[in-house]
């Protein structure tokens, strides 16, 4: 009788694992070296083997095993460490819900958020996020995007989950603020415009300055996950040469064989948590023969979970930041090409 396909993905990963312990071994390294090797061996044979983003890092969990293993075998045998991993496979990274205590915590941090947002409005406060230091605003008058947490260095941790609340900036020559606000709104052509972290994109209705879109976005990291995700936009001019847009997603569910026969979504609120919401606040003004672009996104994901973190983290640290770099240097980009 053959053996299941996902019996033989399992299998093909615990093959590279053991071919990275003991080929390291081999060579004189240590189980920390080892166990290092695993971790990579794995996550490239998971995507090799065919398995989808999930699939690989249930897979990978046998590399994460052996890292927490490691610091208790020390030097023993190939042997003992194969052993050590043979049950990691019954690992899983655990579907959660959103939490509404975790929820909860979102809503109040975007409140409180918007109230500080509203307050810089005023003609006497700085519109502009990089205005507020002259460091920030040579950067991006010489061309530069940057991005930095809008406070601290490190997420917010909040019951069951974390907020990410990231601003940067970037500055379009020549443009003006007409043409940059229709590159915005050409929502049937953002799939083309910020490839390929949107795969797929929709103008779903039109009221004046409100819209409402769709957008299937691309995560990926060491693994991949994507997500079909609804958004309400508004935009309002502040002035003749000063607009802002503020955006948040009303739905986001997690796509399971994206692409592939047999696509599902899981419900909203409820899957792997790499992201459950995202607001989003534009401002633009146009000055010195061009555009000022700035965005802040504030995000909310689940937790690193214990045991997975060498995998998760990546994707629900580190993407904000690279992603609202990647958003606003796309922009600036494709400003007179659509």
């Amino acid at each position: 009788m053959p053996e299941p396909e996902s019996d033989q993905r399992r299998s093909a990963i615990l093959d590279v694992v053991r071919g990275s312990i003991e080929g390291v071994r081999a060579t004189g390294g240590d189980i920390k070296s080892a166990a290092e090797a695993a971790v990579l061996g794995a996550t490239r044979g998971a995507e090799q083997a065919g398995g989808d983003s999930i699939e690989a890092v249930r897979l990978s969990t046998a590399a994460t095993a052996l890292i927490e293993a490691a610091g208790k075998i020390g030097e023993k045998t190939a042997k003992e460490v194969r052993k050590a991993i043979e049950p990691a496979p019954s690992r899983r990274a655990e579907t959660v819900r959103l939490d509404d205590a975790t929820l909860a915590a979102f809503r109040d941090y975007v409140a409180a958020a918007e109230a500080d947002m509203s307050r810089s409005l005023q003609p006497e406060g700085p519109f502009l996020w990089c205005d507020a230091s002259a460091d920030r605003a040579e950067l991006v008058r010489k061309g530069k995007t940057i991005a930095q947490l809008w406070t601290g260095d490190r997420p917010l941790h909040v019951p069951k989950g974390l907020i990410h609340d990231w601003v940067g900036a970037t500055r379009i020559p020549e443009a003006t603020i007409e043409n940059t606000l229709a590159l915005l709104q050409s929502y049937d052509r953002h799939k083309e415009i910020y490839r390929p972290e949107v795969m797929d994109s929709r103008l779903i209705s039109r009221d004046g300055g409100v819209f409402e879109i769709f957008l299937r976005l691309l995560k990926k990291k060491i693994i991949t996950v994507v997500l079909d995700t609804d958004h309400h936009v508004e935009y309002a001019p502040v002035s003749a040469t000063r607009w802002c847009c503020r955006t948040c997603t009303t739905r986001i569910a997690e796509i399971e064989h994206a692409g592939k026969r047999g696509e599902w979504a899981r419900p909203p609120d409820n899957g792997y948590g790499f992201l459950w919401r995202l607001s989003s606040y534009w401002r633009l003004e146009q000055r010195e023969g061009g555009v000022w672009v700035e965005c802040r996104a504030i995000s909310l994901t689940r937790d690193v979970p214990k045991g997975l973190g060498w995998a998760i983290e990546p994707m629900i640290k580190k993407l904000p930041r690279e992603s609202l770099i990647a958003t606003l240097e796309a922009t600036r980009r494709a400003y007179g090409k659509y």
